[in-house]
């Protein structure tokens, strides 16, 4: 690597730093009553499996409002959607669904770094297709209790990434999954003055 280029890279990564510490202690404490917040997320996965030629892809897409009630207690709203992709060889399921809920979050810490506790609850409704053919109406409820931090890098827009713990109840069946997963969200907050 060329100096010029190494000293250009330094330089840039000075200033992102700067920045981002000077944002970082000036706005985490404008996190308080009265505050709103708009969040999105996108997560996915894609798992296989050495045994079968089964993969499975999952893609959740979700929007959360949230207004704080207090210094540590946001309360608000999360819309997402869901689509689930299953295959085996030849031979495919889909589901699609969109769900709704409210969200809670509590700041356990607000300063230099905010930490969040969060808990969701919502409820899906979806089509299942086997082979391009819809088959059923699906409705789950979820239940995701999630560890996160934001990390303001302008005064108003933060990343949050969190790890999530997630429990899906089927509508249809009595069966229930567990997932883990870690993500990203980026966060715009309007203070309250």
């Amino acid at each position: 690597m060329h100096t010029s280029t190494r000293a250009l890279a330094t330089l840039m990564l000075s200033g992102f730093l700067t920045s981002y510490g000077l944002a970082q202690q000036s706005d985490s404490l404008r996190l308080d009553k009265g505050t709103y917040g708009l969040s999105g997320s996108l997560l996915c996965s894609r798992t296989g499996s050495t045994s079968s030629d089964q993969v499975i892809t999952n893609v959740t897409a979700a929007c959360t409002y949230l207004r704080f009630i207090t210094s540590r207690l946001a309360f608000g709203g999360r819309v997402a959607y869901m689509y689930l992709r299953t295959s085996s060889g030849d031979q495919y399921s889909e589901t699609t669904s969109f769900g709704i809920g409210p969200d809670l979050r509590y700041y356990a810490i607000r300063y230099p770094v905010p930490v969040f506790l969060g808990l969701d609850v919502f409820i899906t409704s979806g089509t299942s297709t086997v082979m391009g053919t819809t088959h059923a109406q699906s409705g789950n409820s979820y239940a995701t209790l999630s560890l996160g931090s934001d990390f303001f890098i302008t005064p108003t827009f933060a990343l949050e990434p969190f790890v999530q713990y997630q429990i899906g109840f089927s509508g249809a069946s009595t069966s229930q999954s567990n997932t883990v997963a870690l993500g990203l969200s980026l966060a715009h907050y309007i203070f309250s003055e």
